[in-house]
């Protein structure tokens, strides 16, 4: 799972995966909160949405994050652009209490200008084929209810809603649907 890259040719294109180290600590925090921003500022309260910023993003949870051996981090990266970033948890990574057959795919993130094109796929890909090296049978992951283009994109790629949580945003009670896919 911790390999340095791995890559994949079309006939346009380079896609990439490559690791993501200490070393990145600075632009992994500026992606991921330039596409967490794209993706739900305008559907939140101001205050809960920095709040939530400063504490999620802060350069010692992200650090944190990295050094867990139980979590990695890819950026994807287009013709060596990096357009997008994936985290994955096994294990006590797991923001939820799955068992040991279970991979999470905690962040899933592209700028916004590089949506659409099937990059997303590419990085459920990604998260399916960690899974299947580490011997594990299900990749999961959770989805705001409020993101109906999120959650339609998962099913579209054999995810299926299992349940739901509830979660606290600064102040505001909010609803992630979990979704898994059988990766064997």
């Amino acid at each position: 799972m911790r390999g340095n890259v791995s890559i994949t040719k079309s006939l346009n294109y380079m896609l990439e995966f490559q690791l993501i180290t200490l070393n990145d600590l600075d632009e992994l925090i500026r992606m991921a909160i330039q596409t967490f921003r794209t993706s739900y500022e305008a559907l939140n309260e101001p205050t809960n949405f920095a709040d939530y910023l400063q504490k999620a993003f802060a350069p010692e949870q992200i650090k944190k994050e990295i050094l867990h051996p139980h979590s990695i981090f890819y950026f994807l990266t287009l013709d060596q652009e990096r357009i997008g970033y994936l985290k994955l948890n096994t294990e006590d990574a797991q923001t939820e209490d799955f068992d040991s057959e279970h991979l999470e795919i905690q962040r899933i993130y592209l700028l916004s200008e590089f949506q659409g094109r099937g990059y997303g796929q590419w990085m459920l890909q990604k998260a399916v084929d960690n899974a299947l090296d580490l011997g594990k049978k299900y990749v999961w992951l959770g989805a705001w209810e409020k993101n109906p283009r999120a959650v339609s994109f998962y099913q579209k790629n054999g995810f299926e809603i299992i349940g739901a949580h509830d979660f606290l945003f600064g102040t505001e009670l909010q609803k992630d649907f979990l979704l898994r896919k059988i990766c064997i």
